[in-house]
């Protein structure tokens, strides 16, 4: 089972989160966590969140997601782009682009599916 990690920094260099795809199955499962500016960033604490976050998204009932949101309709398209939208900060989107065209380039996800979510993120409609 083949793991992709990457840290998410802030503007100086510190640790704030983690971003993490995972192999499961024929799939690609895709997370993060972020600290907060009062947090302490944890290794561990970060992985489990990302981890546990990917398997959430994964599986999401995104309409469910979108109302828990509140992203306005004419903001977004598809149901997957208001999950995607509604989920991952703004402050992070430009590294969670980055990585998920990362993962794509990985060999040892060769043939995986990407979550839907982040087919939208990278192939808007």
């Amino acid at each position: 089972m083949s793991e992709l990690r990457q840290f998410i920094r802030t503007t100086r260099g510190a640790k704030k989160g983690i971003l993490v795809a995972k192999e499961e199955g024929d799939k690609i499962l895709v997370g993060f966590s972020l600290c907060s500016n009062d947090d302490v960033f944890d290794r561990e604490k970060g992985l489990e969140i990302a981890t546990g976050r990917a398997r959430r998204l994964h599986s999401a009932n995104y309409a469910q997601m979108f109302a828990d949101a509140r992203v306005p309709a004419e903001v977004v398209g598809t149901e997957n782009e208001k999950a995607f939208y509604g989920k991952i900060p703004h402050s992070i989107r430009g590294e969670v682009f980055a990585f998920l065209k990362r993962v794509e380039r990985v060999k040892a996800f060769e043939g995986k599916e990407l979550p839907a979510w982040a087919k939208t993120a990278l192939f808007p409609q």
